[in-house]
């Protein structure tokens, strides 16, 4: 399924209660008093809130005052970046309901006091649904050494392992590892959403499930002479960066 990664991010009080975090700068969706504001209805398939002292996050629209504020019961990683199979809110069995014209903000809570902290949360915001095609998957490895700019989203420049056979191929899941990282996302030509999800910091470390094999479906589809491109979302200024983009060929 076609979705778009955005993100949030404060560096805030690390006392602080239901505070709220400032929607970063995105190409694609519209930011309204900080927060994003959906032109269409949208469903929200997974979200995740990142901080060192976090211990409840919750999405909050003007609609959900009709039932509850719905609060993150899974998706809280407490740390300063994702971790070792990092916690994630999993709505794709059934998405959860945005209504267009209403702006959605994202609050977080911390424990510890005396400094500030860098808090984040990420959202995969669902588009057009696509089922992810039944067919062998292959995992491409890209590089880059383009400083990221920290805590904002920064295109860089992808080396990928080897030119791929003439043909068209569905992106159907990725990683990236990058010291700092907290997220990632590939912009692929003629689409609007771009997809991706959370970093990892180390090799060693296993991402979620749901950004690997179809698990989300089609992400997007590219001719091979026109490759995807990818940026960051990290906390620092690393220039050090290695994604995996799985794919399959289509035609």
């Amino acid at each position: 399924m076609s979705f778009h990664c955005a993100a949030y991010y404060s560096d805030i009080s690390a006392t602080q209660s239901d505070g709220e975090l400032d929607a970063l700068q995105d190409q694609i969706l519209t930011i309204s008093n900080n927060r994003f504001l959906f032109r269409e209805n949208r469903r929200l398939l997974w979200g995740c809130a990142i901080g060192s002292t976090v211990y409840n996050a919750s999405i909050s629209a003007p609609s959900f005052s009709n039932i509850t504020t719905p609060y993150l019961s899974y998706g809280i990683e407490q740390s300063d970046n994702p971790t070792n199979l990092p916690a994630v809110e999993d709505w794709t069995m059934s998405p959860f309901s945005l209504a267009a014209r209403e702006e959605l903000s994202f609050r977080t809570s911390g424990t510890a006091g005396g400094v500030n902290e860098d808090n984040y949360g990420l959202l995969g915001i669902e588009f057009n649904p696509v089922p992810a095609p039944r067919t062998s998957y292959y995992c491409l490895r890209g590089t880059s050494v383009t400083p990221a700019v920290a805590n904002s989203w920064t295109e860089l420049s992808v080396t990928w392992q080897n030119q791929l056979p003439a043909g068209r191929y569905a992106v159907v899941g990725g990683n990236a590892v990058s010291v700092g990282g907290v997220g990632f996302r590939f912009i692929i030509q003629d689409q609007l959403p771009r997809p991706g999800g959370l970093c990892s910091t180390q090799f060693t470390n296993q991402n979620w499930k749901g950004f690997s094999n179809g698990y989300l479906g089609n992400w997007g589809e590219f001719e091979s002479f026109v490759m995807p491109g990818v940026e960051i979302l990290n906390e620092t200024t690393t220039a050090d960066h290695t994604f995996y983009m799985t794919i399959a060929k289509i035609g």
